[in-house]
C-alpha cells in the first residue's frame, strides 16, 4: 500500500458489518498435477512470488515504469519504497546502474517536438473527461485520495505516454489511468497550429 507517497507491506483490511475491521485472505488453489510435485510447486512458487532473477520495473504495466524506477533509486518522493520492500529479492535495482540509467532514458523517452504549455503554448481544453471507476478494496474501505497523471495530448487531441507521478494505491491508480485514456481534448495550439504537449492531471477518486 502507499503511505505517504512510500510504498509499504501491509495486510489488506476491509470493514465487518459489526463496523470493526477485519483482514482479506487470499487464497491461492493450484493444480500441481502427480508427476514431481516438488519440482511443480517449486514453478508455481517462482510465477507468484519475485526471485533474485527478476526485475519488479520489467513485471508491471508501462505507466508505473517511471514511478517505480525513480522511486528505487530515491529520485521521486511520491513514489518511494520501503526498506522492508527493497529487502525482497526481485525489488531492489541492480548494483550495476542499470536502473539509473533507464530511469535516465525514460525522462528522454518523449519526442523532441512535444512542447510544454506557456511561451505561446495554448494549453489543450477538455472535451470529454469520463469519470474514473472504484476499486473494489477502495470502495469496502471507503478509500479517497487524488491520482496525480503526466501524458501527452497530442496534436489530435488523444492521450498519449501516460504515467503516474504520485500513486493512491487499493487500485485506483490503475483506474485513473484507464479513465485517463478515454478523456478527448481539444490540443494545444502555437502559432495557430495544433501541437503535441506534456501536461499533469489530477484525477480524484471521493464517495459521496
Amino acid at each position: 500500500m502507499v503511505d505517504h507517497k512510500e510504498f509499504h507491506l501491509r495486510p489488506v483490511t476491509q470493514r465487518a458489518q459489526d463496523g470493526g475491521i477485519t483482514p482479506v485472505r487470499v487464497e491461492i488453489k493450484v493444480d500441481i498435477g502427480e508427476q514431481s510435485p516438488i519440482q511443480q510447486l517449486d514453478d508455481v512458487f517462482v510465477r507468484i512470488f519475485l526471485t533474485q532473477r527478476d526485475h519488479l520495473s520489467d513485471l508491471i504495466p508501462d505507466y508505473w515504469r517511471p514511478c517505480v524506477l525513480r522511486g528505487l533509486i530515491g529520485r521521486n518522493e511520491s513514489c518511494l519504497f520501503s526498506q522492508e520492500l527493497l529487502d525482497i529479492p526481485g525489488i531492489a535495482p541492480a548494483t550495476d546502474g542499470s536502473a539509473k540509467d533507464s530511469a535516465n532514458e525514460d525522462s528522454l523517452s518523449v519526442a523532441s517536438h512535444v512542447f510544454h504549455v506557456g511561451k505561446g503554448v495554448n494549453p489543450p481544453r477538455t472535451k470529454s473527461s469520463p469519470e474514473p471507476e472504484f476499486s473494489e478494496p477502495a470502495r469496502r474501505t471507503k478509500y479517497q485520495g487524488t491520482v496525480t497523471l503526466g501524458m501527452t495530448v497530442t496534436e489530435k487531441g488523444v492521450p498519449a505516454n501516460i504515467k503516474i507521478l504520485s500513486p493512491l494505491g487499493a487500485g485506483l491508480d490503475a483506474k485513473a489511468v484507464h479513465a485517463v485514456e478515454k478523456w478527448k481534448f481539444e490540443p494545444a495550439e502555437k502559432d495557430g497550429q495544433p501541437v503535441a504537449v506534456e501536461i499533469a492531471v489530477e484525477v480524484d477518486f471521493h464517495l459521496y
